[in-house]
């Protein structure tokens, strides 16, 4: 966790602040562990409600995906829960906040995450409705100190990574019976955008869409200049989110209609 070392370097040379006394343990105390753990816990059940509103589908990353990417276990959503929690709350309550104050602070926090995006109005509006959330863990470090905005930090990325973690797992467990199993699809990579004529199989797009990743990036290592031409004509095809959008949008129809 390298996030907390600035904090420690400027506090330190600069206000004379030891390392062990940012991390305040004379301020924990269980009541601000038990504010901090409701609090993360019933607003990440509202984040999670508030995601499944169709206004959220057409994000081109949406958290479920990225999470579901990750293939965490619960060990690993308890560890990268307690990296964010601790590393995160050093960085930006103990030493971003101490210059700027609260409110200043809460809104580098989110755009910082992407959730403030002046090009994708939809990822903007998620990004207010976390934007309350961050500056109550802002106010109540002011009020009842850091292990408050840890303890909070940490219970909602924990819900939200067990629980989305949890649901794909739940959705991709097929019994044997062969009317429960996924049709396999097959496209090309001239399909996908690429150069060559070679065939994925997948049951859902987004598998075929990292099949596709993988052979792009193995051609890419390869300096293959067919796919190397393909890929920069890509990249001038998606400069902005919604064409990248569209694109992505053209190809799950594509997908979805063999």
């Amino acid at each position: 966790m390298i996030f907390p070392i600035p904090t420690f370097a400027v506090l330190y040379f600069f206000e004379d602040v030891l390392p062990l006394g940012i991390f305040q343990f004379d301020n924990l105390g269980v009541y601000p562990i038990i504010i901090g753990l409701l609090l993360g816990i019933v607003y990440a059940f509202i984040a999670l409600f508030v995601m499944q509103a169709k206004v959220f589908e057409k994000l081109p990353s949406r958290i479920e995906q990225i999470v579901k990417d990750m293939n965490l276990t619960m060990l690993d959503c308890i560890f990268l829960s307690i990296c964010a929690g601790v590393g995160e709350e050093l960085l930006f309550r103990s030493g971003v906040q101490f210059y700027l104050g609260p409110i200043l602070t809460s809104v580098i926090f989110v755009a910082i995450h992407g959730y403030l995006n002046p090009w994708n109005w939809r990822m903007s509006l998620y990004g207010l409705i976390v934007l309350p959330f961050i500056l109550l863990i802002s106010y109540g470090f002011e009020s009842m100190g850091l292990w408050f905005a840890i303890t909070t930090h940490f219970a909602y990325d924990l819900v939200l990574f067990t629980v989305i973690s949890e649901s794909w797992k739940k959705k991709t467990t097929y019994s044997d019976t062969p009317t429960n199993l996924e049709v396999m699809k097959t496209m090309t990579c001239r399909e996908l955008g690429g150069a060559c004529d070679l065939e994925f199989q997948a049951s859902t797009f987004e598998e075929m869409a990292e099949l596709s990743k993988s052979h792009g990036t193995e051609m890419m290592k390869q300096n293959e200049e067919a796919h190397l031409k393909a890929m920069n004509e890509m990249k001038e095809l998606m400069k902005t989110t919604e064409a990248m959008q569209e694109w992505f949008d053209g190809k799950r129809n594509q997908f979805n209609a063999l």
